[in-house]
């Protein structure tokens, strides 16, 4: 597959995962408050009842954290399986990142140097179970080596700005990140 068909893939697949989480955490459960439409002021607002199941805005991005936190680990240890317990099963991230982290292990390469940082610009609560989080991304310059410590190639620093899906699939689970979308800053 070319560049182009690849990035149509993953373009494809984003709109179906959002459509899918769209019907699946706006539909009224019986158990769930209906979902209000969003509205402009709603976006930027978090308000919360104090409940202490219904989380707040610094969990959801502590989670946030705490997903990246645990990707950058899968990769530099190499260990896919990782992914399980930060992604939602049809987050097209999972499938991405694991096919990263097989190819680093077909190749004998390992991920040196790396830090990344979040600079959270909003945080919306779409329904008890779904929040997205639209953030800056910094990935501090990646050194790619060899098991055995030869260099192989450099990344440099970047910065990107996302929105984050991140969802509950049930009571009593963790936040998973079901969507990661790069938005144009502009």
């Amino acid at each position: 597959m070319t560049s182009r068909q690849l990035t149509a893939v993953a373009i494809l697949a984003s709109v179906v995962s959002v459509a899918f989480l769209a019907v699946v955490f706006t539909t009224p459960d019986r158990n769930l408050d209906v979902v209000r439409p969003r509205t402009p002021s709603s976006l930027t607002s978090s308000s919360v009842s104090a409940s202490s199941t219904i989380p707040t805005r610094d969990q959801v991005v502590s989670r946030l954290r705490e997903i990246l936190r645990v990707r950058e680990e899968a990769y530099r240890s190499r260990r896919a399986e990782m992914l399980s317990t930060i992604y939602s099963s049809d987050c097209p991230c999972m499938a991405s990142d694991q096919r990263a982290i097989e190819e680093l292990l077909n190749r004998g390469y390992v991920w040196d140097d790396i830090s990344t940082s979040i600079e959270v610009r909003s945080v919306s609560k779409v329904s008890d179970r779904l929040w997205l989080v639209v953030a800056l991304f910094r990935s501090g310059v990646l050194s790619i080596k060899t098991e055995h410590g030869k260099l192989m190639r450099i990344e440099p620093a970047g910065s990107d700005l996302f929105e984050f899906t991140l969802v509950k699939p049930s009571e009593g689970t963790s936040w998973l990140l079901g969507l990661a979308s790069v938005l144009d800053e502009g």
